[in-house]
């Protein structure tokens, strides 16, 4: 014996299309890998407002690795057990900028 249940809804929201959304606001942060440090990882992460660079050449677009939000952040992956797709260890972070989509 065999049952079917079926339910009928409909969706009340309209929905926004994905081109009349804002890009999402984001950072990378670019590490060295601890075997190699000619070879770079980089991280995506939500953007702060307050991490990006107000003055100097990279105003703007700059992120001041020495804060502490982005150092404390920084520790954690290095210390943990991220990796690369290949196994690599992520090493240490040597910077970080504003991710610009358009």
């Amino acid at each position: 014996m065999r049952y079917a249940v079926t339910f009928r809804a409909k969706d009340s929201d309209p929905g926004m299309p994905r081109s009349a959304l804002p890009p999402p606001n984001q950072a990378r942060l670019v590490f060295q890998l601890s075997s190699d440090a000619s070879i770079y990882e980089s991280v995506l992460i939500p953007l702060k407002s307050e991490w990006v660079d107000t003055s100097g050449p990279l105003a703007g677009f700059g992120i001041d690795i020495t804060q502490s939000d982005i150092d404390s952040l920084g520790d954690a992956i290095t210390d943990g057990l991220f990796t690369n797709p290949f196994a690599d260890d992520i090493g240490v972070l040597v910077s970080a900028h504003v991710e610009m989509t358009v």
